[in-house]
C-alpha cells in the first residue's frame, strides 16, 4: 500500500515521538511505500521562521535513509486541491489532501477534519 505523511507525522517519526499504534506499524513494514511531500519541507520551514518549530536540518537525508520516497507536487494534485470542498482551510493540507486522493494513496495524520474529504485517513 501507498501512505503519503502529514507533515506532523514526518515531523514525529523522525523526532521519536509516540503515534498509534496502526501508524507506527504502517511506518515499520517495509513493504509499504511511504511519501512525503514537499509541501511539508515548504510547511515546516515557515513555521521555523515565524518560531513555532524548531528544524534539526532539512530532513531530506532522513527521508532518503529511512526509505520515504518525495511524491512531487504535480498540476493536476494543484488543480485537486484548489476544487476541494472548504473543510479544511490550511493550505498545505489541502495540498497534501489532493496529492492523496490524486494518486490513491492514504494519509497518515491526526488532523481529524481529513476525515471530511474522501480520502482514506489513518490516525497518527
Amino acid at each position: 500500500m501507498s501512505f503519503l505523511l502529514d507533515t506532523h507525522v514526518m515531523l514525529w517519526w523522525f523526532t521519536d515521538e509516540p503515534m498509534s499504534r496502526t501508524a507506527t506499524e504502517v511506518l515499520r513494514r517495509s513493504e509499504n511505500h511511504v511519501f512525503v511531500s514537499p509541501v511539508t519541507a515548504w510547511e515546516l520551514n515557515l513555521k521555523a521562521a515565524k518560531g513555532h518549530v524548531e528544524l534539526a536540518g532539512d530532513y531530506l537525508d532522513a527521508i532518503a535513509e529511512s526509505g520515504f520516497e518525495i511524491l512531487n507536487v504535480t498540476w493536476s494534485h494543484a488543480l485537486l486541491a484548489a476544487g476541494l470542498p472548504p473543510h479544511h482551510k490550511d493550505p498545505f493540507d489541502r495540498l497534501l489532501i489532493g496529492q492523496a486522493a490524486s494518486e490513491g494513496f492514504t494519509i497518515l495524520s491526526r488532523d481529524m477534519r481529513f476525515a471530511q474529504y474522501e480520502v482514506p485517513l489513518i490516525e497518527a
